[in-house]
């Protein structure tokens, strides 16, 4: 009988701690809660990321999406060729690209268009090159910034002498970079009014 009790206390004790280690958890205690994974941020939806992408403008009384509205409608039903240039001309706006947006309005303009998408593309093309020109030629100099918004404003009002007297103030007397002369030269050749007398009674 001596012989088995130290075997006999052994498992006895072994026992009482395998339930002590259960009790404290610490022997096949409670599972770890899962970590509740990042919650990742849905992708933007289209409208939104064209809404960001759109470059903004401080112009008064200026809406992009009113003047694309406004030539969408009137080309709705142009040839696909000239529908497609005004798709590009659009999408080069909204994403900021303002020298191939003024080459596609130029040749846009260039086109034999209808008596409804010359008064139209009229009634907007100021005020879209207007942003082009405020967004584009930003100086340190307090004069060549003044000189720039008078060619803004008399691009708007449709005043040619006015546009062409800015633009030969800042060749002068500011350094522009390349893409800047060529935005200037691309603005005054389509800048010239496309409406007749009779053209604006078409104006929505």
């Amino acid at each position: 009988m001596k012989r088995f009790l130290p075997l006999t206390l052994a498992l006895l004790f072994g026992t009482l701690n395998l339930q002590a280690f259960s009790f404290f958890g610490l022997f096949g205690g409670d599972e770890e809660e899962e970590t509740p994974a990042e919650e990742q941020s849905s992708p933007a939806s289209p409208e939104e990321a064209a809404a960001e992408a759109t470059p903004e403008s401080n112009l008064p009384g200026f809406s992009f999406d009113f003047a694309k509205d406004q030539l969408t409608k009137a080309f709705s039903d142009a040839e696909p060729e000239t529908q497609s240039l005004l798709d590009n001309a659009m999408s080069s706006f909204t994403e900021g690209n303002d020298l191939p947006f003024l080459k596609h309005l130029k040749k846009l303009k260039g086109l034999d268009l209808t008596a409804s998408q010359k008064a139209a593309l009229g009634a907007v093309k100021n005020d879209l090159m207007a942003a082009v020109l405020q967004r584009n030629f930003t100086f340190e100099e307090t004069r060549a910034n003044d000189t720039v918004q008078e060619g803004v404003e008399a691009l708007r009002s449709g005043n040619l002498d006015g546009v062409k007297s800015a633009f030969s103030d800042l060749r002068e007397n500011v350094s522009l970079s390349k893409e800047q002369s060529s935005m200037l030269d691309l603005i005054t050749e389509t800048a010239p009014s496309m409406l007749s007398s009779s053209m604006k009674s078409l104006l929505p």
